[in-house]
């Protein structure tokens, strides 16, 4: 599966860090999609020509959780594989719907809330992905 064909998250959606539990998804946002490109022109030519690349560069994934009780903040730089898991869709499935990925966290944002509030604590970071992402089909 492309790092691009990632399906709805629905709210409610769980994440997961090297299989410690982070919270659940109350936001989820996939920015553009952005490719390299190269020059094809030679040094001589009067005008510069540039081709874009088949290859995207590595997608982001920025992330709003509300965290559990017991959990850290995200920092920079934290990697690992992660695992967004989707609320059943049927209850009598087997399986959830889910998407595992490694990647890295490129930028963390502050904490907010109150724990004693509606919303609790909150955290929004960017997720770099760092390969390819794999699905499980509620089943």
């Amino acid at each position: 599966m492309s790092a691009t064909s990632v399906g709805i998250i629905f709210e409610g959606s769980t994440i997961t860090l090297d299989a410690a539990s982070i919270g659940v998804v109350t936001g989820f946002n996939i920015p553009g999609n952005e490719y390299n490109e190269f020059r094809v022109d030679g040094l001589a030519d009067t005008r510069e020509l540039f081709k874009r690349s088949s290859k995207q560069k590595g997608q982001l994934f920025e992330v709003t959780v509300r965290y559990d009780a017991k959990t850290n903040a995200i920092a920079d730089n934290d990697s690992g594989e992660w695992v967004i898991t989707l609320p059943k869709q049927d209850s009598g499935s087997t399986t959830q719907n889910s998407y595992t990925f490694d990647g890295y966290v490129l930028t963390a944002g502050p904490l907010e809330g109150d724990q004693d509030s509606a919303d609790g604590i909150t955290q929004t970071f960017t997720i770099r992905l760092d390969g390819e992402i794999s699905e499980v089909v509620e089943s």
